[in-house]
C-alpha cells in the first residue's frame, strides 16, 4: 500500500496536463482498487494500529501514514484543483469520478 500510495502521488506530482492528470488519476483509481481490499482488513483486524501500532509496526505505520498524506490529502487536492479549473474535459471528471468511487463505495 505505500508503493502503491507513493505511486499514485508520483504521477499525479508530475502531471503537467489535464491529459497527464488523466493517465495519473485512471492509475490512482485502479491501484485504490488493489490495495484498498487488504488495507480495509487489515484495518478491521487491528484497528488500534492506526493510532498505537505494536513497536515492530510502527516504523511501517509511520511509513504508511506519510504516503498517506502524499496521496490522498495533498494529490488528491492538486488533482481536484485541476480538476475544478478544467470542468468541461469529461475524460479528466470521469478519472476524478472514478477515484471517488473507487475511495467512497466501500
Amino acid at each position: 500500500t505505500v508503493d502503491s500510495f507513493n505511486g499514485c502521488a508520483d504521477r499525479i506530482e508530475k502531471a503537467a496536463s489535464p491529459e497527464n492528470m488523466v493517465a495519473a488519476l485512471s492509475f490512482a483509481a485502479d491501484e485504490i482498487d488493489r490495495v484498498f481490499p487488504a488495507m480495509l482488513e487489515v484495518s478491521k483486524s487491528h484497528p488500534d494500529w492506526g493510532k498505537t501500532p505494536p513497536p515492530e509496526i510502527k516504523p511501517l505505520m509511520d511509513e504508511f501514514d506519510s504516503s498517506y498524506d502524499r496521496f490522498l490529502v495533498k494529490g488528491l487536492a492538486a488533482a481536484m484543483k485541476v480538476a475544478n479549473d478544467n470542468p468541461d474535459n469529461a475524460a479528466l471528471q470521469e478519472a476524478m469520478g472514478r477515484v471517488n468511487t473507487a475511495l467512497y463505495s466501500r
